[in-house]
């Protein structure tokens, strides 16, 4: 398939970093975004951000909506943003293919079980207090068959989203049956933190693009960057039970593209 898709003719973006959260897609994105064949959003009225959550939230303020956020007309840098929730909503790939058939993707999975610790005490301990039985309780409840939930928690349901978040097979079966395989660059977040030298070489080649090499590789991390704080560890009990939760699903993503991380 061409990488010179609709996207970069038409000044839409050439590739997104479509998430999932909490497994280091704002580091990538402030690291790419320093190469200088690429071209991040333009944010429109002062804001500063990676995400413009178009294809999820924004979709009907239109496509002309989206093109504002990049130079027009189309320069020969590749145009990117990076939304994590996109990997989360069904209606998003298909959205995508609509408009930019071959747009490529970086997907950076992180162990489940880290991840949903991570959010939970970055987004729905603090935002909109979430207990640890609410945790236990989705334990009890989520399966793979269930809907995706929203994000804005207007019931207790809305908490099943932290698990849901961690199914990476059944968010990648799906967009794997809108876009060919070569499309994706799928990372371990894990690999990326050890060696993000070699992380973003490899998303250079991925790309198309020459190889660029930082002086210093930040890691964002807005507890730690803005707040100032650090995590503490997820509780022993819980961890087991999230490992016992995530095991059959880590096994189907193991099968499914080779990914998988100690037992």
């Amino acid at each position: 398939m061409s990488t010179q898709g609709k996207g970069s003719r038409s000044g839409l973006p050439d590739f997104l970093i479509i998430g999932p959260p909490r497994t280091g897609t704002t580091s990538l994105h402030f690291q790419l975004a320093n190469h200088v064949g690429v071209q991040p959003p333009v944010f429109l009225h002062g804001l500063r951000s990676k995400e413009l959550h178009f294809f999820d939230v924004n979709y009907l303020a239109g496509i002309e909506w989206y093109m504002q956020h990049f130079p027009q007309p189309k320069t020969d840098k590749l145009y990117f943003e990076s939304t994590p929730d996109y990997i989360f909503d069904p209606k998003v790939p298909w959205r995508i293919q609509k408009w930019m058939p071959d747009c490529k993707f970086i997907v950076s999975l992180r162990n489940p079980v880290d991840r949903a610790w991570s959010e939970y005490y970055f987004y729905w301990m603090p935002l909109y207090g979430m207990s640890i039985e609410n945790l236990y309780d989705s334990i009890d409840i989520v399966t793979e068959d269930m809907p995706e939930v929203k994000k804005i928690p207007m019931t207790d349901k809305s908490y099943h989203r932290l698990l849901q978040g961690g199914l990476y097979a059944k968010m990648l079966e799906r967009w794997f049956g809108i876009f060919e395989s070569e499309q994706f660059c799928i990372l371990k977040s894990e690999d990326f933190y050890a060696d993000p030298k070699s992380t973003i070489h490899q998303l250079c080649e991925f790309l198309g693009i020459s190889r660029m090499t930082l002086d210093k590789y930040e890691m964002f991390d807005p507890l730690k960057n803005v707040r100032g704080a650090e995590y503490p560890a997820c509780p022993r009990i819980l961890k087991e039970q999230l490992e016992h939760f995530y095991k059959p699903y880590n096994d189907k993503l193991k099968d499914m593209i080779g990914v998988k991380w100690n037992d």
